[in-house]
């Protein structure tokens, strides 16, 4: 089972994680011996280092107290020029974080959380 995003999202948009771990349980309950549950979610735009949404912290913290692991992943966006670079970083992110590049690329830190039965 996949999840991308979404859970996030969920999490944003009620204030509270419940739902989101409802869903998680769910997930899991519908995994066969050895089958594996993912949910791919931000640890920051505009950063190198993790800087996750504080809405997001308890939801991550969760996932691992319930024995989720976790792997960082670097997803950086990479532009072919600089205009191209500023116009679509700021059409996606300029309310979510302060852009001002001075490169084409634009540092993205994304977790994979994953669950084996």
């Amino acid at each position: 089972a996949i999840e991308g995003w979404c859970l996030g999202h969920l999490v944003e948009d009620s204030g509270d994680f419940q739902l989101s771990t409802s869903a998680v349980q769910e997930m899991i309950r519908c995994l066969k011996p050895g089958g594996t549950a993912v949910i791919i979610e931000t640890l920051g735009s505009g950063y190198t280092t993790e800087n996750p949404p504080s809405h997001l912290i308890p939801f991550y913290d969760h996932l691992l107290d319930i024995g989720f692991t976790k792997k960082v992943l670097r997803t950086d966006y990479e532009f072919e020029s600089l205009e191209e670079a500023q116009e679509l970083i700021n059409f996606f992110f300029s309310d979510e974080v302060e852009v001002d590049l001075d490169s084409t690329q634009f540092p993205e830190l994304t977790a994979c959380f994953t669950f084996t039965v």
